[in-house]
């Protein structure tokens, strides 16, 4: 792997770089998770869905905070759907 990366110009980080035996582990890799799942009607597939630390960011971020500022309103605005 190593002569590899070496070949695209990139650099391994070696405190970092681990070996997944996928699908018994799972791992994190730019935002996602990596790993077993299993579908609507039980059955295991591998695949990927957005990293614990990606949706805790996700949730944390937003425009509207608490206190009230001019740039951040205490509240979100409402929205109803229909008519």
């Amino acid at each position: 792997m190593r002569r590899l990366m070496e070949r695209l110009g990139l650099t391994v980080n070696e405190r970092k770089t681990r070996i997944a035996c996928v699908p018994e582990e799972s791992f994190d890799f730019l935002g996602y998770t990596v790993g077993r799942f299993y579908g609507k009607d039980g059955q295991p597939f591998v695949g990927t869905e957005p990293s614990r630390k990606a949706t805790a960011r996700c949730l944390n971020f937003s425009p509207y905070r608490a206190t009230s500022s001019p740039q951040c309103p205490a509240r979100l605005p409402s929205y109803r759907g229909g008519n």
